[in-house]
């Protein structure tokens, strides 16, 4: 039975979220700045490969726009489990930034961010969300 909470105004059922959105700042030791890094990971776990997600990323002004593009297979036959992960490095972000991430559907989703000296706010504009913001640091694995 589906509760009413998680059907939409329409009667269908609401979308359920694939996808976290995260955005951090991590000071970078061998430049000796910080840098802001942006990660799109899988909600769902894998058992089998460490996947990588593939995203192209675009600026224009204030606007950052991830295009979520799919899963990569790890070059190496060596066995590991977790989310599929994407990340990506910016620097010199400063001030309000609109940010759309869409989905292999073409499905967008909006964030509004503001990007200040020690903190980053992330708001979901979105009302039926694919993706889940969060501004919790991770430890990124680039292998």
């Amino acid at each position: 039975m589906v509760s009413r909470r998680s059907l939409s105004k329409k009667g269908r059922k609401a979308r359920e979220q694939e996808y976290i959105f995260r955005v951090f700042r991590l000071f970078d030791n061998r430049k000796q700045k910080p840098e802001i890094i942006f990660c799109i990971e899988t909600v769902k776990q894998f058992v089998n490969f460490r996947y990588k997600i593939l995203f192209s990323f675009s600026k224009i002004k204030h606007i950052l726009r991830f295009e979520i593009k799919g899963l990569d297979a790890p070059s190496t036959l060596m066995p590991g489990t977790g989310s599929a992960i994407g990340s990506l490095t910016e620097n010199d972000l400063s001030g309000k930034y609109h940010i759309q991430i869409v989905d292999l559907d073409g499905t967008t989703n909006e964030f509004l961010a503001d990007f200040k000296k020690n903190v980053i706010q992330l708001r979901m504009l979105s009302k039926e969300p694919f993706i889940i913001g969060s501004t919790e640091p991770i430890e990124i694995n680039n292998e």
